[in-house]
């Protein structure tokens, strides 16, 4: 049976606000893989709105963790991680990044391997791939137009090509289309199938070919002084779930590090 290795899974600390909230702001999190894994991700807005801040990959080591990739923002809905052995860096899918925007300027999510953006995809690139779209609940919240779209997904997750070292980003329209990008390019792939074994193959379309580029990006690394009780679904179409934070206690990681911490109680 195929192993979906690498999913990150997205571990929430809520900083303020209540909970009967009509939208809620910014929170501090922790994103960290699904499977045994010793890569994080520490995210910490500047503001209670917009994406001003700081997301790091760090790597847990005896004597202090290493940081090993720093991003300039702050995604409020999440990210997903994946490793590469390839390149031997973690690849970030940045998740629900734009909203308010028109479908053309909107980006949904893009790629990063390292400290390099790979790729960008807005909502009119994935309509031209199949997505539909509906109406933005949480930009209508916000306070932002009336009328705000986005396209209509799910992301599965990071997932392995059997056999190989290749991965790619799993990306689900709907019950009988997915989407898959490959973690070394951001670029649209298929997975072909030949005698029993399968490899990862590129695919060209004009949404692909439309989808923006980007650069390096780094930022002053920073600390954060907690752990993080519980964890939320991978980011889809919804508001995030926020959970509580507590100060750092020794932790024993169990089998699959789903939770960081679990010795404080909900505020």
């Amino acid at each position: 049976m195929r192993r979906s290795l690498m999913a990150a899974v997205l571990l929430m600390v809520a900083t303020c606000g209540s909970a009967g909230a009509k939208s809620a702001g910014n929170c501090s999190y922790v994103a960290t893989f699904e499977e045994r894994s010793p890569f994080y991700a520490r995210c910490i807005p500047d503001k209670i709105r917009g994406s001003e801040g700081t997301t790091q990959v760090l790597c847990l080591q005896p004597k202090g963790d290493e940081v090993i990739a720093t991003y300039a923002w702050y995604n409020r809905n999440g990210i997903v991680m994946g490793w590469s052995p390839k390149a031997g860096k973690v690849a970030v899918m940045r998740v629900r990044q734009d909203e308010g925007l028109a479908v053309e300027k909107q980006i949904e999510f893009s790629f990063y391997l390292g400290d390099q953006c790979l790729r960008s995809y807005t909502t009119a690139d994935l309509v031209k791939l199949g997505a539909k779209v509906e109406l933005d609940a949480n930009a209508i919240e916000a306070g932002l137009d009336a009328s705000s779209k986005r396209a209509v997904y799910r992301v599965e997750g990071c997932k392995q090509v059997w056999a190989t070292n290749d991965y790619y980003f799993s990306v689900r329209l709907d019950e009988t289309r997915t989407l898959s990008f490959d973690i070394l390019t951001g670029k649209l792939c298929r997975i072909e199938k030949d005698g029993g074994k399968e490899r990862l193959m590129p695919v060209e379309s004009a949404a692909t070919d439309s989808a923006r580029t980007g650069t390096s990006e780094k930022a002053s690394p920073q600390e954060g002084p907690w752990h993080v009780l519980s964890r939320s679904p991978l980011a889809t179409g919804g508001s995030a779930t926020m959970w509580s934070m507590c100060p750092i206690r020794p932790t024993t990681f169990g089998a699959t590090p789903l939770a960081v911490s679990s010795f404080c109680e909900n505020v």
